[in-house]
């Protein structure tokens, strides 16, 4: 699984699972949700993007199907809580 920490914008992070082509974003206000069928190319765009919200609005938020999602979606994110909390 590939992640990256997004700036400048209310998105804060991107996870991409490539095996099964879903994109996961956390939100700042901790919320997830899940896009299925997103093409690599599209979560390399959104990682580099200047602006990463303005292109998520774009190109991503209603072209692709998704969920809500829970941290437990994101593995790394689980394990760091973990590690904090015990």
């Amino acid at each position: 699984m590939k992640r990256c920490k997004l700036q400048g914008s209310k998105l804060n992070y991107a996870s991409y699972e490539e095996s099964s082509h879903e994109l996961t974003i956390e939100f700042y206000d901790k919320s997830f949700r899940r896009f299925k069928g997103v093409p690599y190319e599209v979560y390399v765009r959104l990682s580099q993007a200047p602006n990463a919200q303005a292109y998520f609005e774009d190109r991503i938020a209603e072209e692709y199907p998704n969920e809500r999602a829970s941290s437990t979606a994101v593995p790394d994110v689980r394990s760091k809580l973990d590690d904090l909390f015990g």
